[in-house]
């Protein structure tokens, strides 16, 4: 199949591949210089004057890199979010990887910028963020065409849980960059160019996707998925699949296993959830409305514009629905524009989205977690389904697409101060 044929892209005319390269190549510099910026404008903590808010999450995330600094040993949680908030001690039942990854930073802006270490390890997602983004173009190039990957591109930069998330110290960061590798293999395997360095390349990602976020569990099928899905292309040989989905499966469950095990030990739980949110707060018939108003909000404001000291007046109580039914709206688009053009990327679309939604909504139904970034999981595939139902304009008018995009990343910036 030819998706990109299919969708009618004329970007591979006259030299349009190249002009839509560079493109790209422009929104990483600018993404970058973006990033920069905001981790050097944004306050350091709740109690220093800046531009932009602090997150309330960072000081604990910190603490995990300062600890291991320290001490050189995995911390143990004693208290959690709900109890523990003060002592910004709230991450420690995370899985270790981003941390180790950070502490060198950590390290080195304690040698350079006594106090401002936080700084240097913001800097560490930043770079991790980039790495991420600079898959996403060619991945979906392959499968979708030139304008469907510029547009998913310039929604991963920009967009508000990825941009946010994409400078603050924190381990969504290097997640989001391992989600995106997970997201280009499991194209290139949908492609029909899967072998055995794609798989051995998968498996590493995924075993290190489950030493940074446990939620990667929920996404774990989605490579050997696509190696199921994968179509057989006209004069090529059928490969044997049977022991690669096995070992895409199973090898990064046996290389996380030694992480559960030591949960086991200090916790009694292999999955310390309750160790990090604290005791159930599960939705009754009681509180049921409120939860239910709560959480479609906060979730709203957390996709569209995750910087809540900023939140606030007319402007986002109008524009913050709206720009939540249009995400809405353009996904459901982007999959039913999806299971004409590619049936296979729109099956593995749907399991990782649903996948995602499934473990979005158990979380929300024991805890009040309800933010949107738990869908860093799915995002490059919303991202591509949005870019698709933006792509809907065609002919002379095409270019609107690029409006669309661009005027849902940028209108909650808009509002601030009104």
């Amino acid at each position: 199949m030819a998706p990109s044929a299919t969708l009618g892209l004329k970007a591979c005319e006259s030299g349009g591949v190249e002009d839509m390269r560079r493109a790209a190549w422009n929104i990483l510099a600018f993404a970058l210089a973006v990033r920069v910026l905001l981790a050097l404008i944004t306050a350091p903590d709740d109690k220093s004057g800046a531009l932009l808010p602090w997150f309330n999450d960072e000081p604990s995330h910190l603490n995990y890199v300062r600890y291991l600094d320290q001490h050189n040993r995995l911390p143990v949680q004693t208290a959690s979010v709900q109890d523990g908030f003060q002592s910004a001690q709230f991450e420690y039942y995370q899985p270790p990887l981003y941390y180790y990854l950070a502490r060198p930073f950590y390290a080195l802006g304690q040698a350079l910028t006594l106090g401002r270490e936080l700084y240097w390890v913001r800097l560490v997602s930043v770079l991790f963020s980039l790495v991420g983004l600079s898959v996403i173009y060619p991945a979906v190039l392959r499968v979708l065409g030139a304008r469907a990957a510029l547009l998913a591109l310039l929604l991963a930069a920009f967009s508000g849980v990825p941009l946010r998330h994409g400078y603050l110290a924190g381990n969504d960061s290097l997640f989001f960059a391992l989600i995106c590798m997970q997201f280009a293999l499991s194209l290139a395997a949908l492609s029909g160019g899967a072998d055995r360095r794609l798989t051995i390349a998968a498996i590493l990602i995924a075993a290190a996707g489950l030493w940074t976020k446990a939620s990667f569990l929920l996404v774990l099928p989605v490579y050997p998925l696509a190696l199921l899905l994968a179509p057989v292309l006209p004069g090529q040989k059928p490969s044997p699949r049977l022991w690669p989905v096995l070992a895409a499966s199973l090898i990064p469950l046996a290389a996380i296993t030694p992480w559960y095990l030591w949960n086991y030990r200090h916790y009694a739980q292999f999955l310390p959830m309750s160790v990090g949110f604290g005791p159930l707060q599960p939705w009754t018939f009681g509180n049921f409305g409120e939860r239910l108003f709560l959480t479609a909000n906060y979730f709203t404001r957390t996709l569209v514009f995750p910087y809540e000291g900023l939140w606030g007046g007319l402007w986002d109580k109008i524009i913050y629905p709206l720009e939540g039914l249009a995400f809405l709206v353009l996904a459901t688009v982007g999959f039913l524009r999806l299971r004409r053009v590619h049936p296979e990327m729109f099956r593995l679309s749907l399991a990782a989205v649903g996948l995602t939604l499934a473990g979005y909504v158990w979380l929300n139904l024991h805890y009040a977690q309800a933010e949107a970034r738990y869908l860093l999981s799915a995002l490059p595939f919303l991202f591509c389904l949005m870019a698709l139902a933006a792509l809907q304009v065609q002919g002379k008018h095409r270019r609107l697409s690029y409006v669309i995009i661009g005027v849902w990343i940028v209108l909650p910036w808009v509002g601030v101060g009104f």
